[in-house]
This record gives C-alpha cells, sequence and structure tokens, in this order.
C-alpha cells in the first residue's frame, strides 16, 4: 500500500486503469478495522494497486480525492477508481476484503 502526500499524486492515480483508495484515520478504531480488511485484499490480490491517504496528516490530499471523485468524504472510505471514474466505494464497515474483491468488477 502507497501513501499519498500531496494533491499532484492524485493525478498521478486518477490516471491509472485500475486502482484502489483508502483513506484512513489511525485515531479511529473502525478505521484500524478497515485497514485490516484491506490489509488481507493486498494479500489476496497483490497486482492491483491501493494507495492510502491518512487524513489527519494529509487533509488537502483527502478532500481533493473527494472533489476529483464527487463524492462525500468519510473515513475510513474506499473508492475503486477505473480510468479517473468511480466504480464503487463504500465507508466504515462495508469495508471489507469481500466487497473490494467482489466490486473490482462493477
Amino acid at each position: 500500500m502507497t501513501e499519498l502526500t500531496s494533491p499532484e499524486q492524485v493525478d498521478e492515480v486518477f490516471r491509472l486503469p485500475l486502482v484502489i483508495l483508502f483513506k484512513h484515520s489511525g485515531r479511529c478504531p473502525v478505521s484500524r478495522t478497515a485497514r485490516s480488511e484491506v490489509e488481507r485484499f493486498i494479500q489476496e490480490m497483490p497486482d492491483i494497486p491501493v494507495y492510502m491517504v491518512d487524513v489527519v496528516h494529509n487533509p488537502a490530499v483527502s478532500r481533493e480525492i473527494a472533489d476529483r471523485a464527487g463524492i462525500r468524504h468519510e473515513s475510513p472510505q474506499s473508492i475503486v477508481l477505473r480510468e479517473g471514474t468511480v466504480i464503487w466505494h463504500a465507508s466504515h464497515y462495508e469495508v471489507t476484503k469481500a466487497a473490494l474483491r467482489d466490486n473490482l468488477a462493477a
């Protein structure tokens, strides 16, 4: 999982053919649970690029993603992009390994 720390990196990520964005706060127990699910997904499907944003330390990056994706900011939140278009997103307890896997083909 690669951490995004600048709005310029968001531009690069939105150009990728398929990517998962994970917005995370280390202060939130629900977010820590979601991060574990994302890490389990990465173990199962290591070829899918996953990028993480720490929303506490990088709020500008989090806002840039919300603006570009056209979806409300939440944390934890997973967003699946195909060629810059949101094909699926979920937050809180809906961020699971199975949900990520199942929604890649949406």
